[in-house]
């Protein structure tokens, strides 16, 4: 799903401008981003050739020369020094860093402003196992995907969110009823209670689908949106420590 959401958002020229994306191995990191990066780079044959061979002089991969830091010095040589030269080809300019939580408190907030206040053709992602290891300050402003194995082959029968939850500013609608949040959380859980983790996995891209498709537009409240992925982190969180999965999704939902 999270592919998915990257490769879409890429296409429809609705990406953001600084994601986080969290998981276990880099592998699963590289291949979420992997989507991404084709769908945004990949215009023609060349193109294409240079993603996959490495070379695309949009593409930069941070790089550390200490196996277990990320330096002040290599996050604005590689990044801040360079965001402010225009692109070489086509219209965008990529930065990757993966194991980001390499990096200590002053080189995040070395980053810290190019993340706040990117160019229109610059866009970060952040590669972590652990988004909790980057400063709040850093993660507040990226939209964080969680990418992991138990992303694959979810699917959501319950029913339709867009019924119950709105970040439209002209909706009126206010928070879910206790009752419609006690019916999506028991349809999510006629599968067990492993599902539980699952669906926190796909409302926080649902969740995503909204702010990627309404960005821009006046009338979509973003700030509630972004509370609402708060909200979805702190329940994820509940469920880790075996607090009741129905109550817990219940609780989020009337939150939101």
């Amino acid at each position: 799903m999270i592919k998915e959401y990257l490769k879409n958002a890429a296409l429809r020229s609705k990406w953001s401008h600084a994601y986080i994306i969290e998981g276990e191995t880099s592998e699963l990191r590289r291949e979420a981003a992997g989507e991404f990066i084709s769908a945004l780079m990949n215009k023609d044959e060349h193109s294409k050739a240079q993603t996959e061979a490495g070379t695309h002089p949009d593409v930069i991969w941070v790089e550390h020369e200490k196996p277990l830091t990320i330096s002040v010095r290599e996050v604005r040589e590689q990044v801040c020094d360079t965001m402010g030269i225009r692109p070489f080809e086509g219209g965008w300019k990529l930065y990757i860093m993966d194991d980001a939580e390499l990096m200590p408190p002053g080189a995040q907030n070395a980053l810290l402003k190019t993340v706040e206040e990117p160019p229109e053709y610059g866009c970060i992602i952040l590669m972590t196992k652990n988004q909790e290891m980057l400063l709040d300050t850093i993660r507040s402003r990226c939209i964080c995907l969680k990418c992991d194995k138990k992303d694959n082959g979810y699917e959501y029968t319950g029913p339709d969110l867009s019924e119950y939850i709105s970040f439209d500013v002209s909706s009126g609608r206010e928070h879910m009823d206790a009752t419609d949040a006690a019916d999506i959380a028991s349809a999510v859980l006629a599968g067990g209670a492993d599902e539980a983790g699952k669906f926190m996995d796909y409302i926080r891209g649902w969740i995503h689908d909204q702010m990627v498709n309404r960005s821009g537009s006046s009338a979509f409240d973003m700030t509630r949106a972004y509370r609402a992925l708060e909200l979805t982190d702190k329940a994820e969180k509940r469920l880790k420590f075996n607090v009741n999965s129905e109550l817990t999704i219940e609780m989020m939902l009337m939150e939101i």
